[in-house]
């Protein structure tokens, strides 16, 4: 039962890295771009 419950939690987290990377990489390269301009 514990193994099950930190692999979906292991699943989750990763999913929620894969989603907030780019967002963040987005955010960066707008900052970059505002101080450029």
């Amino acid at each position: 039962m514990n193994q099950i419950r930190e692999l979906t939690l292991k699943k989750v987290f990763l999913s929620v890295l894969l989603i907030s990377i780019p967002i963040l990489l987005w955010k960066l390269d707008s900052i970059i771009m505002a101080l450029k301009a």
